[in-house]
């Protein structure tokens, strides 16, 4: 009898590869305005990056956004908007 994960190996399981990327994103804009994102906060569809943050930390992304669009495009995450 096969195990489960030798069931799911050749298998994607749904939502990992979202979840790195949200990982990754939430690493990035930390890193580069000094506030902790957690990747809870981000969502990530299309291109179009959404940040549930406060009206402080937004206007702080706005500022530097491409810086941010620029370190994720280094991570291969592709920006076309941010809100």
């Amino acid at each position: 009898m096969k195990s489960l994960a030798d069931l799911l190996l050749n298998h994607k399981v749904p939502g990992v590869r979202d979840a790195q990327i949200r990982h990754a994103i939430a690493e990035e804009v930390s890193r580069l305005l000094n506030i902790p994102i957690l990747p809870k906060q981000v969502r990530y569809k299309d291109a179009d990056l959404v940040l549930a943050v406060p009206p402080v930390v937004k206007s702080a992304i706005k500022l530097k956004t491409q810086e941010i669009v620029e370190a994720l495009s280094a991570r291969d995450i592709r920006i076309a908007s941010i809100k």
